[in-house]
């Protein structure tokens, strides 16, 4: 994986735990990963899964970055 693949996915998955951070209100990054997981975003070894890849490109798209 180059050096720009690997920052947009860094990115990615910052925006898709930010997004599960907020809508958890649990203010506890374990929530957080947890609710990810329930939600779908997250696979069951915490990473993004195809959906939470969507997610995380709107996201990012929203603000635009």
């Amino acid at each position: 994986m180059d050096i720009e693949n690997y920052h947009d996915e860094c990115l990615r998955y910052s925006a898709v735990i930010g997004h599960c951070y907020k809508l958890s209100e649990a203010e506890n990054l374990n929530v957080s990963v947890d609710y990810g997981r329930k939600s779908g975003l997250l696979d069951e070894n915490n990473d993004l899964s195809p959906l939470g890849v969507l997610v995380g490109d709107a996201i990012l798209r929203a603000h635009s970055i």
